[in-house]
């Protein structure tokens, strides 16, 4: 039984019948009209007044997903194709602002010729790349 059934039921009792013990109600004959109806607050909210209350909730989770989560998935899924297209032969901006060029791609780091001249080599997780720097820019750079 709900409880919306339940409180309807005793309203209906107690309009009857009078009071718990079963004496008449007062004020006389008994033709009483019922009390109206109140809902409960989870009611009102539900169904009732609150009905904007709860359409703003879903509007506000709604924008919430679409200017935080889905730009930030987004984000991430391109980060993780960068990473995974690492090839030797591309230059790199790592983490810690470190400009080299790839000498070799293993499976979890990247080994990064930092200077040509002396042939220094230094060894990153993939992960600490930041950005692969397109060709176009590193040859405009050098001219």
């Amino acid at each position: 039984m709900h409880l919306t059934s339940l409180s309807s039921s005793l309203v209906a009792l107690l309009a009857q019948g009078g009071g718990a013990d079963g004496a008449a109600p007062a004020g006389g004959s008994g033709d009483a009209a019922p009390p109206e109806f109140q809902p409960s607050f989870i009611e009102k909210i539900l169904f009732g007044e609150g009905s904007s209350f709860i359409l703003m909730i879903g509007m506000f989770i709604a924008v919430f997903y679409f200017l935080m989560i889905r730009p930030e998935r987004k984000r991430m899924k391109q980060r993780e194709s960068m990473l995974g297209a690492l090839q030797k032969g591309n230059t790199v901006v790592t983490n810690g602002g470190i400009v080299g060029k790839i000498f070799r791609v293993e499976e979890r780091e990247v080994i990064i010729v930092v200077d040509k001249d002396s042939n220094v080599k230094m060894r990153f997780l993939r992960n600490a790349v930041n950005e692969v720097i397109p060709e176009t820019k590193t040859v405009e750079k050098q001219t």
